[in-house]
């Protein structure tokens, strides 16, 4: 049972084509959370944020912390608006292409690894970049469209924090009929 002042929390993984060039042309499942109260469901046209995070945490950390007050997603649907969180691919939950490979740390950071995770230093199996502005723009159109679909409403607003704020910017000023 939800009470109309109870935040509701739904996480989901959206469905996308990746353009990552690890992933390129694979299906993958971006996770996005919405915390929302049960009352602002109802509205006929919610006011609807996407927060996109920064370089260093993942959407739930960055805005929906479980302590105390810490959560922006909360503060925000408590004010009635629909609140989504996006995590980037290289983020968590999201996928993690070929990041589980020690090869790929950085050759700097690598003497921490070793003996207890690699032997000796190598050379990465992978020494690209594992994603550009066109492939996080690409991520938010998939989002962007799923959330406008889903409350049926025609733009949204971002919060974007550190990093997130030229991934969002950079996408407004492609797509302002949707931002």
């Amino acid at each position: 049972m939800h009470f109309d002042n109870a935040p509701v929390t739904t996480d989901r993984f959206v469905t996308h084509v990746s353009t990552v060039p690890a992933t390129a042309g694979q299906t993958v499942g971006l996770f996005l959370r919405e915390v929302v109260l049960p009352a602002t469901l109802r509205q006929d046209a919610p006011h609807v944020v996407i927060m996109v995070h920064g370089g260093f945490a993942t959407s739930v950390v960055a805005y929906d912390l479980q302590y105390k007050d810490y959560s922006f997603m909360a503060a925000l649907a408590a004010a009635g608006f629909d609140v989504f969180a996006l995590s980037h691919t290289g983020y968590a939950p999201s996928p993690q292409p070929l990041m589980d490979d020690p090869c790929n740390v950085d050759r700097e950071f690598q003497p921490e690894l070793i003996p207890h995770v690699l032997k000796d230093a190598a050379p990465a199996r992978y020494p690209y970049k594992l994603v550009s502005s066109q492939s996080e723009w690409d991520e938010l159109a998939t989002i962007v469209d799923f959330v406008r679909k889903l409350r049926n409403v025609q733009r949204v607003s971002f919060v974007g924090w550190s990093t997130g704020t030229p991934r969002a910017g950079g996408f407004s000023a492609r797509n302002p009929a949707r931002v």
